[in-house]
């Protein structure tokens, strides 16, 4: 089979989205959050659903639509004719409230809104609400504003807010996930997470790992002679005194095997393309594509040592040169999972 060897720098993101609210968490202060009507708003370090802090509001009872909202200071730009979505954490209390997203244009005017209600009445716990709206041609920010739907005086907290847009209609999904700069990077979502400028002054991206990361270089052995892999689960069993049978537990994905190893002798008909496939193979990742098997295409690395031979029988060269046949083996660990699983 004609195997391809991509040498991959790593880690290689793509996909990048960015939460245009510059102050998601109230991780140092409320800038860029107003009060709306006669709240008032303030930073609780005593309870957060996301990380130090979280926006405090208490509502007075004079009048409805009484709460919080992004100044138009506190979010970046938006892009016309994507789709906004958003997503936060609130703390309601008894009150209905309501979330709103708001459309405004370059000279701060609301072209619209795209409200949803919250029931009150959660028994303390946070919950997670998203909205989307269907920007125009003339949109140039977009902001949320979380406020009560009847005169109520109340408190409620609001906590770890993303508002991001999309060219791609995402149909059913109104929520953007949740993250700002300080966010973890996840190996099981593929996501890396960093600060445009100062943290929790500035937006921040979430990028994805893709796939086949730029090309550094390639080859092309003249066969790959053995591709043998094994997907394993591990299972540990432990046998407990008093019990009719043994306690089996396993940390492989339910459903699922884990990752393969295996082995990967490679052909080469000359010195050359042996050195060559050498080099790829000490890249930090290693991309194996078939065109004769798509589906497996994957992404290995080697695992312990590379070890390049020459077998001997000499080769005719074209120009009329002679060559050498040479053996390339190594040992080899998958990745990421294969056939476009992740």
């Amino acid at each position: 089979m004609s195997t391809t060897l991509t040498a991959c720098p790593y880690p290689h993101f793509d996909a990048v989205r960015t939460n245009l609210v510059l102050n998601p968490s109230a991780e140092i202060d409320t800038a860029g959050w107003g009060a709306r009507a006669s709240a008032v708003v303030t930073r609780d370090t005593m309870i957060a659903k996301s990380g130090l802090a979280s926006l405090k509001v208490v509502t007075a009872g004079s009048a409805p639509g009484e709460g919080l909202a992004l100044t138009l200071a506190g979010v970046a730009p938006a892009s016309p004719n994507q789709w906004a979505q958003c997503g936060l954490w609130l703390l309601p209390t008894a009150a209905v409230m309501t979330v709103v997203l708001e459309e405004y244009d370059g000279a701060s005017a609301l072209i619209g809104s795209t409200p949803v209600d919250v029931p009150g009445t959660f028994g303390g716990n946070w919950v997670r609400v998203s909205l989307m709206r269907g920007l125009s041609a003339a949109a140039a920010k977009v902001r949320v504003a979380v406020q009560t739907k009847v005169q109520t005086a109340t408190p409620f907290r609001v906590d770890a807010v993303t508002i991001a847009c999309t060219s791609v209609n995402p149909g059913s999904v109104t929520d953007p996930g949740q993250w700002d700069g300080d966010t973890a990077a996840s190996p099981a979502t593929r996501t890396a997470h960093a600060w445009t400028g100062q943290a929790h002054a500035s937006t921040s991206t979430r990028t994805v790992r893709t796939r086949a990361p730029g090309v550094a270089s390639e080859v092309t052995p003249t066969l790959v002679l053995t591709e043998t892999t094994t997907r394993g689960r591990r299972v540990t069993r432990h046998d407990i005194l008093g019990r009719p049978a043994p306690v089996i537990t396993t940390t492989s994905q339910p459903g699922a095997f884990d990752l393969r190893t295996g082995s990967l002798t490679a052909w080469c008909e000359d010195e050359t393309t042996a050195l060559a496939t050498v080099a790829v193979l000490a890249a930090p990742v290693v991309l194996l594509t078939d065109p004769d098997r798509p589906s497996e295409a994957s992404m290995w690395l080697v695992a312990s040592s590379v070890q390049a031979e020459e077998t001997g029988g000499a080769v005719a060269l074209p120009g009329g040169a002679v060559g050498r046949r040479w053996q390339v083996a190594a040992d080899i660990t998958e990745v990421w999972p294969d056939g476009g699983a992740w």
